[in-house]
């Protein structure tokens, strides 16, 4: 059996990786509506810097 899996990047700006499938956001603006054609989601966004003024916004 041969199995197909398709990637698609999330990013903040252009495009400036290799991905040729792409959502053009904010990790942190992604909503279920923009997932709901997928049927698996990985998340692996981090960063050493934190905008302290997005996290207060998200919280609220």
């Amino acid at each position: 059996m041969i199995l197909i899996f398709y990637v698609t990047a999330v990013v903040r700006e252009e495009n400036r990786s290799v991905a040729s499938r792409f959502i053009s956001k904010d990790v942190l603006d992604i909503t279920a509506e923009d997932l709901k054609s997928f049927d698996a989601m990985v998340g692996g966004a981090g960063s050493l810097y934190v905008n302290k003024e997005r996290i207060s916004a998200v919280q609220k």
